[in-house]
């Protein structure tokens, strides 16, 4: 067995984990670049004239389509939650064959006669 798959998914003397390093650093390093160049895209559309639009627009494109893909990816999720959140109180409702509202649902009504005496 050579050095390298014995090391993997092991601890150094911290009792840290070497095996998942990669797996946050990469996307956190993307993350920053990515943050970093829109802000700076930002400041030059907030100080530039209208001269400086044509090279801007050129030689940003891809940053803004990164961040734009990005954008989307988010509310495509916060748009599939909604449905899916939405479809469940259906099948509860369903299931349940409870009234739609929530106030009907949250009243509890008890009696104090024991289960399964008759009237």
């Amino acid at each position: 067995m050579n050095g390298r798959a014995a090391r993997i998914g092991t601890t150094d003397d911290r009792g840290r984990s070497s095996a998942n390093d990669g797996a946050v650093s990469v996307p956190m390093l993307l993350g920053t670049l990515l943050t970093a160049k829109l802000a700076v895209v930002a400041v030059v559309v907030w100080v530039s004239s209208d001269a400086a639009w044509p090279l801007l627009i050129a030689t940003t494109w891809i940053w803004l389509l990164a961040a734009a893909l990005l954008g989307q990816g988010v509310l495509l999720f916060r748009w599939r939650l909604l449905r899916a959140r939405s479809r469940r109180a259906q099948l509860v409702q369903a299931e349940w064959m409870s009234a739609p509202d929530h106030a009907e649902r949250s009243r509890v009504t008890t009696t104090n006669k024991p289960v399964g005496d008759a009237p």
